[in-house]
């Protein structure tokens, strides 16, 4: 390798470095809901939530619990199948369809403090670093709304 090449493979080298952007380091998409979520609860451990989108739906997964105690406890009052499977790895949103640039509905939403499923709706909120849930029977008026706030990848 010449002394010019080797310049130009360090020269390369730092601003990959000092930019990531230029080493292929994407940025979040304000304008998807899809990428991880802290939830903001006074009641329950926050968590993180992985959303994702297959077929233009989107689902939610909890990948971690944040608190002290324990850190994977059981879907103690689930159902079925999920009755006493850990609530880490539990997919909580599912089969959510767009309304509209900022809103997804018509799925549904587990609640792993009580087991049930509600109907959701999700929006995308304070310039897409926010996510709102709102878990509810029958119409979004009688229902629970939870918020996120953009997380990095636990």
């Amino acid at each position: 390798m010449r002394i010019d090449e080797k310049v130009s493979f360090f020269v390369i080298c730092a601003l990959f470095l000092a930019f990531p952007a230029l080493a292929g380091a994407e940025e979040e998409d304000l304008t998807s809901p899809v990428g991880y979520w802290q939830t903001v609860t006074k009641d329950e451990a926050p968590g993180i939530i992985k959303v994702t989108m297959q077929d233009g739906k989107i689902s939610g997964q909890i990948v971690k619990i944040l608190s002290n105690e324990n850190s994977n406890p059981l879907c103690e009052k689930c159902e079925g199948a999920l009755k006493n499977v850990p609530i880490v790895g539990l997919k909580i949103v599912e089969n959510l369809a767009p309304i509209d640039k900022d809103t997804w509905g018509n799925g549904q939403l587990l609640d792993t403090g009580s087991g049930k499923y509600y109907k959701v709706k999700v929006m995308l909120i304070d310039g897409g670093k926010r996510l709102k849930l709102r878990g509810y029977i029958g119409a979004p008026l009688f229902g629970r709304t939870q918020y996120c706030v953009r997380a990095s990848a636990p």
